[in-house]
């Protein structure tokens, strides 16, 4: 594809180009004219094969058309007049960068782009202290924030209007090479190596950072998708692991222990900033389902899924615990944060939309009517098993796990009659248990971080 960067030597804008040329994409890089930081594009000293530079001012976008011959695919749009830290207090300069960036969607209709793709931030959400998905309520703090805000909800509309598909990308805490000096993770790598003390708040709010690398296959990958980012809600959260947000001390104390231990740190010593204590808690599950929806499709386009209904079992408990403090009850939930992290109704959403776009479909079939937990196709018996019991000992003396072996009964099920085909199923199994084999030693090998569910 021929795509076209806006903001190419920002810290983001970086990654972004860098992954967008290893995947074979042809890239306009718009810098600011006589910019200098055209150097940091390039490698081993010179500019790699598949970029061409641009210079014009943010202001000038409407000459694109005239210098790009045969238009563009994709308009990625990171440029911003206001992002340094005190800038972003700048009200005229902040809605300056929102008039440029719906110049761009212009300009990106005029270079026959099919997508527009835009970097907004969360900042747009405001203070917030709990898990922050797509839907939380946006209440930003500050003119920077309120300005991506308004990207948001204008070029959206515009899009609409030209016929563009339009992406919004939120971008959460990045960190790795090339970052601002000034950015945390960045001042105490360059304390603690020089020995020096580094002083900080208390560093008790939540945080997720996102390498670098991490946030530039992200662009890449919502610059590829090959269907409309608008059907999903334009949307998407852009963070690290949502398994490895903590509090921002843990992530300064890794750093301290990763610079040899040496210098110091002391917490408590500065204020908070104006804002107050600001937890960063993304969702990302939205992307990530994506992704893996993708993957999937890369395999074929019909799916056969069971029909469960997840606010029930989150309801579901054994027991009633009581809380020996206070005497109350606590929230009867067999399956509370755990499911919602993995988010099932989401993903069958997104890959359901994906296949019908394709020709394809996901099929749902009763879980109680075709017990795929159960059944034990080697004998054709049905065995009812507690939830506990993760790993099927079928009576031909295999053991598989439970979760892995239903999707491949429901592969070779008829979906109208729930009959299993005992034939077709003999006939894969052999090859069933070589894939089961490799992907037991590949996930034993993530370690620790494998969910105990898994049974591995």
């Amino acid at each position: 594809m021929k795509i076209v960067v806006t903001g190419a030597t920002s810290f983001v804008g970086l990654g972004a180009v860098r992954e967008l040329l290893h995947r074979g994409h042809q890239v306009y890089a718009v810098l600011r004219e006589h910019s200098t930081k055209a150097d940091l594009l390039r490698e081993n000293g010179k500019f790699p094969q598949g970029l061409t530079i641009l210079e014009e001012d943010l202001g000038n976008l409407s000459k694109l058309p005239e210098r790009i011959p045969g238009g563009c695919d994709v308009f990625l749009h990171m440029g911003w007049r206001g992002a340094g830290s005190d800038s972003r207090k700048n009200e005229s300069v902040q809605e300056e960068s929102v008039q440029d960036a719906l110049n761009a969607v212009r300009v990106a209709k005029d270079l026959g782009c099919r997508r527009f793709l835009f970097t907004g931030s969360q900042a747009e959400y405001g203070v917030k202290s709990e898990l922050t998905d797509e839907e939380t309520v946006c209440e930003p703090t500050s003119p920077y924030g309120r300005a991506k805000l308004a990207v948001r909800q204008q070029a959206e509309v515009l899009c609409r209007e030209l016929g563009l598909d339009y992406g919004h990308a939120r971008i959460f805490s990045t960190y790795g090479p090339g970052d601002h000096p000034w950015s945390l993770l960045s001042s105490c790598v360059r304390v603690f190596r020089a020995g020096e003390k580094m002083t900080m708040t208390a560093c008790t709010q939540l945080w997720n950072f996102m390498y670098i690398d991490d946030a530039g296959r992200a662009l890449a990958d919502l610059a590829e998708y090959a269907g409309n980012l608008a059907d999903h809600g334009c949307v998407y959260n852009l963070g690290g692991p949502m398994d490895e947000t903590g509090p921002l001390r843990g992530f300064v104390e890794t750093v301290y222990e990763l610079c040899g231990r040496q210098g110091s740190m002391e917490f408590g010593v500065r204020p908070p900033n104006a804002e107050g204590i600001v937890n960063l808690i993304p969702d990302i599950r939205k992307m990530e389902h994506n992704i893996l929806a993708n993957e999937l499709l890369q395999h074929g386009n019909e799916f056969v899924v069971e029909d469960m209904n997840y606010k029930a079992l989150q309801k579901r408990s054994k027991e009633t615990k009581v809380n020996p403090k206070t005497g109350r009850a606590h929230t009867k939930k067999r399956f509370g944060k755990s499911l919602s992290r993995c988010a099932p109704a989401m993903f069958i959403s997104i890959l359901n939309k994906k296949a019908n776009r394709y020709g394809g479909s996901v099929i749902k079939v009763s879980t109680f009517e075709t017990k795929a937990s159960q059944f034990d196709h080697t004998d054709e018996s049905y065995t009812k098993k507690r939830l506990s019991e993760r790993m099927a000992h079928l009576s031909s003396g295999e053991v598989v796990q439970r979760d892995l072996y239903s999707a491949f009964l429901l592969e070779y099920i008829d979906t109208e009659s729930l009959e299993y085909n005992t034939k077709a199923l003999n006939s894969a199994f052999p090859a069933f248990l070589e894939m089961h084999e490799n992907t037991k030693r590949r996930l034993q090998a993530v370690g620790s971080s494998l969910p105990a569910s898994i049974g591995f």
